[in-house]
């Protein structure tokens, strides 16, 4: 399976009615690229070094 795939069977999934978690897969590009529901999508982070850069992109994300 590639990316694209991939893609398109997350996306199947996806509607304004669910909840997304991404949870330790790495820095966050793959889930940005799906372009998930403000409010409605939630990550964790285990490394602090991100912490800057997962609060850069929360400001953006937010409605």
């Amino acid at each position: 399976m590639n990316l694209e795939q991939l893609k398109k069977i997350v996306k199947s999934y996806m509607d304004s009615d669910k909840v997304m978690l991404d949870m330790g897969t790495g820095g966050g590009e793959f889930l940005l690229s799906l372009n998930p529901y403000r409010g409605k999508t939630y990550a964790t982070e285990a490394y602090l070094s991100k912490i800057k850069l997962i609060r850069s992109a929360s400001v953006i994300l937010q409605p």
